[in-house]
């Protein structure tokens, strides 16, 4: 059981927790990782269930460390300062709707058009609700999904519009969706590999990331030879 606790414990949460630490609040943590108030205390939560430890008292207007807390932010510290990355790809943001759509300009669909929303508790989600605080849209939301495919799916029944990444590896039966770019300032994944500095597999690590980059390479120049055709 213990095991498959640490097995749901991520980085992205140890990061979160590190910030609250710093900060004090988990509003001014929200700012520093770039997600909103609810995502952070929900990412605590989770945290907490996961350790199967209280790591904050509650009882104060502002959530303090406890004391094992203080320990577990020390530990996290250490470790994701032992994490190195290796970009392999970037995918930015793009609205997508139905084929049939006659509008091109993405702000004018999103404030118009139903909106489809990623799950904000995802890290895409909150990426996509950052970028739609920043410029001030508010959208006619009509239902929040954790699968790109079921929003596909019912963008393509022209059920509203979404913001979905621009796949640097498109699937084969993509649906025939109108898809367009939000400019130069959409937000943007990177995908990458992760791994301890300290990995003494390196040659290992060097294989996975060659063979993914040149999955990530291949899928381009294939997806430039279907628009040459």
């Amino acid at each position: 059981m213990e095991s498959e606790r640490a097995s749901r414990i991520t980085i992205r949460l140890l990061r979160t927790l590190i910030a609250i630490a710093d900060v004090r609040t988990f509003s001014a943590a929200a700012d520093v990782v770039h997600v909103t108030h609810a995502a952070v205390s929900q990412q605590m939560q989770t945290l907490e269930a996961n350790l199967g430890v209280v790591l904050f008292n509650r009882t104060t207007r502002n959530p303090e460390l406890t004391p094992l807390a203080h320990e577990v932010v020390r530990k996290a510290r250490r470790l994701v300062a032992d994490i190195l990355f290796r970009e392999i790809a970037q995918e930015p943001m793009q609205l997508i709707a139905a084929f049939e759509e006659t509008k091109n300009d993405p702000i004018a669909l999103l404030n118009t058009r139903p909106f489809i929303r990623f799950d904000r508790n995802a890290v895409l989600g909150t990426l996509i609700d950052n970028w739609l605080r920043s410029k001030k849209l508010r959208v006619c939301e009509t239902m929040e999904l954790d699968s790109p495919e079921a929003i596909a799916s019912m963008v393509n029944a022209n059920l509203g519009v979404s913001i979905v990444p621009d796949l640097a590896v498109k699937p084969l039966n993509r649906m025939p969706l109108k898809r367009l770019s939000l400019g130069k300032d959409a937000p943007t994944r990177f995908l990458g590999l992760a791994y301890h500095k300290d990995q003494f597999k390196t040659r290992v690590v060097e294989e996975i990331f060659t063979a993914l980059t040149d999955v990530i390479i291949s899928a381009k120049a294939n997806e430039d030879q279907d628009l040459n055709n």
